[in-house]
């Protein structure tokens, strides 16, 4: 007898969206990950599935035999009736004998339209015997409470390249676990069989996380969920955020009301917003044409419109911009580095292609450079190299540049598998399934070298966890985010960077103390802000212009601690 299932699972390669597809499919991509040894502590896996909390509606529980593990694999996760789009799902480990190894607990909401990406880990630390006590709505992630309800704000889009068959609202027996044929009752046989390992790209080759917050020189911005509103504060010098006059603001100025941003960019005294639709507004000083090309004044005001759609990334740098238009990488403004159109000249008064960068799916800036990611995880950079900021001490400025690992052989250095991008004044970073690594100016120790080196040429490994999900390059500091919602910040502490606890500068990751678990994360010049799960923001750090959102009273000498932000919710 066939039954109806109101969830259908597809397994497969992480490849979610074919080429024909007009609209990726609701859905998730889930990949899991362990530390258990396979097959004598994981020989299965087991996935329940469920509405939410208390939901008697359940896909019955799958198994995915040992045939076919090779971690990390992945399997997929459709909703059949979009109407209904909460998921809960329990992810378990069993060894040979059928004893539960780990466990992991997770929930979110499906995104219409949207194919996400969701990472599971099966810790030998999150088993019945040394799992920790967790409270109510958490769950046991390599051996630490986290948050179990994910915000899908904060989760990546999987990446395109695979298929997802619809098996319809009747998805087979046993588990429904043959998408679009009959499966049978043994589910865990045929599943096994459909497993297949995680391509060596499958975490580099997605476009950005959603940007919900950013910071520039002295200005700061957040999505207001609540308020379905861009929410500013901090210097509006040459209307910054669009308030034509408003010159600072501690409390928040909402400066652009539409659909929730996919990225943004902010930088000395401009911004931009990439719409969740791909379309591309800009605002603010505009004397090198980087908040809006086409004209030679200042946007002050309302937003100004660059693209209708087809945008996927934006990166804001000191007096110059770039963003990846229809798949194709443009830059445009100051470029007497380089920093725009590889090769020093005038300033680039229009999105101008740069040559090389076909692979690109992410982009950054710094103050005179940037650096593209591609679809493999390669780091390009090009402009200014005066503080070994293109990752490869050879190249003079202006020509791009391989980025290079220092821990590989010679002829092995390109650095690859880059999941994650971010660009500071002078200095860079990247996210590996290693670690963070960081290179460029290293002062202050932000680039995570000993600060006697004044520079570190090659991508240098930072003494950290390993399960980063981001990280952010200020000025003269470096902050990274776990996957358990912790900020690490390293590099100088002059002006409260590191947090209340540290006033010297160090290449040592140093904890910041947040009243909640972070989703989100973001750093500026000498400020840092921070999303949590719940929507709230907040900085610390310099706050000369209200860039960390407190008063006077709150932040003596103009250094902030961690302050909530308000009307940010």
């Amino acid at each position: 007898m066939r039954r109806a299932r109101s969830l259908w699972v597809a397994l497969g390669a992480l490849g979610v969206l074919g080429p024909s597809c007009a609209q990726a499919p609701t859905a998730f991509v889930v990949v899991v990950e362990s530390d258990l040894e396979v097959p004598s502590e994981l020989s299965r896996v087991r996935v329940t599935l469920s509405r939410g909390p208390g939901s008697a509606e359940r896909v019955e529980p799958f198994v995915i035999d040992n045939v076919s593990i090779s971690l990390p694999f992945s399997f997929t996760v459709v909703p059949n009736d979009p109407a209904r789009l909460e998921l809960s799902m329990v992810v378990e480990g069993l060894d040979a004998a059928g004893a539960v190894r780990s466990t992991r607990r997770w929930r979110s909401r499906f995104v219409p339209a949207q194919t996400l990406l969701a990472s599971f880990y099966l810790s030998s630390r999150c088993g019945p015997s040394t799992a920790p006590r967790c409270g109510a709505g958490e769950a046991c992630d390599r051996g630490q409470c986290v948050r179990e309800y994910v915000d899908p704000a904060t989760l990546p889009p999987a990446r395109p390249g695979g298929e997802v068959r619809d098996a319809g609202p009747d998805a087979g027996r046993g588990g429904g676990l043959d998408a679009g044929s009959d499966a049978g009752s043994d589910a865990g046989s045929d599943a096994g069989r459909d497993v297949t390992r995680v391509p060596p790209d499958a975490f580099t080759a997605t476009g950005p996380r959603p940007r919900l917050i950013a910071a520039g020189t002295g200005h700061a911005c957040s999505w207001s969920q609540s308020r379905q509103t861009l929410w500013c504060w901090g210097s509006n010098t040459r209307s910054a955020f669009g308030a034509a006059s408003v010159t600072r603001t501690l409390s928040g100025y909402a400066a652009l009301t539409a659909a929730a941003p996919g990225g943004l960019g902010l930088g000395l005294d401009f911004s931009l917003v990439m719409l969740s639709d791909g379309s591309l507004q800009g605002v603010g000083a505009n004397a090198s044409r980087q908040a809006y090309p086409p004209v030679d004044a200042p946007v002050i005001g309302a937003w100004r419109q660059l693209a209708s759609a087809g945008v996927t990334s934006v990166a804001a740098g000191r007096e110059h911009a770039c963003a990846i238009f229809g798949g194709a990488l443009r830059c445009w403004g100051a470029n007497e580095l380089g920093q725009a159109i590889p090769g020093p000249g005038a300033l680039v008064t229009a999105p101008t292609p740069v040559q090389g960068s076909d692979e690109a799916v992410d982009v950054d800036a710094g103050a005179g450079f940037s650096c593209l990611r591609t679809r493999a995880g390669a780091v390009r950079c090009w402009g200014s190299n005066a503080a070994n900021q293109l990752g490869n001490p050879a190249p003079r400025a202006g020509f791009v540049a391989a980025v290079h690992r220092a821990d590989a052989p010679a002829e092995a250095r390109e650095l690859d598998q880059a999941a994650m991008l971010s660009l500071g004044t002078h200095h860079a970073c990247v996210v590996r399934m290693s670690g963070v690594y960081c290179w460029g100016e290293n002062r202050f120790g932000q680039s995570g070298g000993a600060m006697s080196s004044g520079t570190v040429g090659l991508a240098t490994r930072v003494p950290m966890a390993d399960d980063v999900l981001e990280v952010s390059a200020g000025q003269r500091h470096t902050c990274a985010l776990t996957r358990n919602g912790v900020v690490y910040c390293w590099g100088d502490a002059s002006r409260g960077q590191l947090g209340p606890s540290r006033s010297a500068p160090t290449p040592a990751p140093t904890p910041v103390m947040l009243p909640e678990p972070v989703v989100d994360l973001a750093a500026g010049d000498d400020f840092t802000c921070a999303r949590s799960g719940l929507g709230h923001a907040f900085c610390w750090g310099e706050n000369a212009v209200g860039q960390s959102g407190g008063a006077t009273a709150q932040c003596p000498n103009n250094v902030c601690p961690p302050t909530r932000i308000a009307g940010v919710e």
